[in-house]
């Protein structure tokens, strides 16, 4: 790193003053002279020089390539800029932090320090000089409870001396959430693992972290509507990082490790006819599902939440018989079928059993089967009046189709 020298020729006290591409704070010295450093890999694009009086509203900007030789610059009057930051409703901001920044060479270069927005979301930025044809001006907002605008582009134009008015700029409200679950690549959930959740395409999110709970579970509150991305795990860690594209209030993802995944909203089947059980090899006859009531569970032979599940309904299922109900289980990803036929076999289960055959992600996705064990029950018409509830709901679910 090499030092250049300069010199203002105004002997007035500097508030700011500092080069682009690299920030490192200038040295000041007396009669106005002061040194800076400079980073060497980046000459070949020249530094921009700028100085700053903020209590007369001066500044002073130079680009130059020359650093052998003293440079000087003459503060002259500069602009002053407002504006305002609102939220989607076009209300002020208070209390909101403002930055300005430089962007040049594809390097950014803050111009002093943050301002702070008043009651009404206004802001005030002095000495601000006019705008250079190699660099661009870009503004970041931060405040609390919304997602952060950072280094948005703006335009600052207007003659030296004057006042200019820029765009507002808008925040986010940061009022959702997103939920789910952190599985390794044979889908069991992993305890204890880092999250990190970015914006992305765009989007302004805050950044968070979290971990998952003992069960692979997990929850980021204060997002903001729109796209992001979460990570699970690091590279280097065993099973690998995950990554998955959602948006905010999403529910129920899955972050598969060692996989890059975009989450698809799981569709609710409440109020549409009962999908075809002929492609799980489950064939009712008529007197089944004739002006019969029909109760589907979604489980996993492998898990024992699913398994009690299936056991309780079989205890149940001459009950259910006598109401009206039938009931019907589904294997939800494929395994060896003479195992499964075991199974069933070897705990008396009394109701047709199928299995899912091909792609497991998009059955689940067809039929909204958000977790295992998984149960959707349909009115004697055969269309979908509950899902997702526990075997505890079930007869508030069936007097509720009694009453309808």
């Amino acid at each position: 790193m090499g030092p250049l020298p300069m010199r203002m020729v105004r002997q007035r006290k500097i508030y700011w003053s500092q080069y682009i591409p690299s920030v490192i704070m200038c040295i000041q010295l007396e009669r106005g002279q002061f040194v800076a450093g400079y980073d060497e890999k980046r000459v070949e694009h020249g530094l921009f020089i700028i100085a700053r009086d903020l209590e007369r509203s001066l500044a002073a900007v130079i680009r130059t390539k020359e650093f052998k030789k003293p440079i000087q610059l003459t503060l002259g009057p500069a602009l002053t800029v407002k504006g305002r930051i609102i939220d989607p409703n076009g209300t002020g901001i208070p209390a909101a932090r403002v930055s300005l920044c430089i962007d040049f060479a594809h390097c950014l270069s803050k111009i002093g320090a943050e301002v702070l927005a008043d009651a009404q979301g206004r802001f005030v930025f002095h000495a601000i000089p006019s705008k250079q044809g190699a660099f661009d001006y870009r503004i970041s907002a931060h405040a609390a409870g919304f997602g952060p605008e950072t280094y948005d582009r703006i335009s600052i134009e207007g003659e030296a001396g004057t006042t200019t008015d820029v765009r507002a700029v808008q925040l986010m409200p940061a009022n959702l959430s997103i939920s789910g679950t952190v599985v390794d690549a044979n889908g069991l959930p992993v305890a204890r693992v880092p999250i990190f959740l970015h914006g992305t395409d765009g989007s302004d999110q805050p950044d968070k972290s979290t971990a998952t709970n003992e069960k692979g579970q997990f929850a980021i509150k204060r997002i903001c509507k729109g796209p992001l991305r979460l990570q699970a795990n690091f590279s280097s860690s065993p099973g690998g990082a995950g990554h998955l594209a959602a948006n905010g209030g999403d529910k129920d993802v899955k972050i598969v490790l060692g996989q890059d995944r975009v989450h698809t909203p799981y569709v609710s089947l409440v109020g549409s006819p009962l999908r075809e059980l002929k492609r799980f090899k489950v064939e009712l006859p008529p007197p089944d599902i004739d002006d019969k009531m029909i109760l589907v569970c979604f489980f996993d032979m492998n898990q024992r939440p699913s398994r009690n599940c299936i056991i309780q309904l079989a205890k149940q299922a001459e009950q259910l018989k006598q109401i009206g109900v039938t009931v019907v289980a589904v294997q939800a990803s494929e395994v060896d079928e003479n195992a499964l036929n075991e199974w069933v076999k070897d705990y008396n289960i009394p109701f047709p059993v199928g299995m899912v055959q091909g792609d497991e992600e998009k059955t689940r996705f067809t039929w909204g089967v958000r977790s295992l064990p998984w149960l959707i029950l349909t009115d004697k018409q055969h269309v979908v009046t509950a899902e997702g509830f526990t075997l505890t709901e079930l007869n508030e679910k069936l007097s509720s189709n009694s009453k309808n």
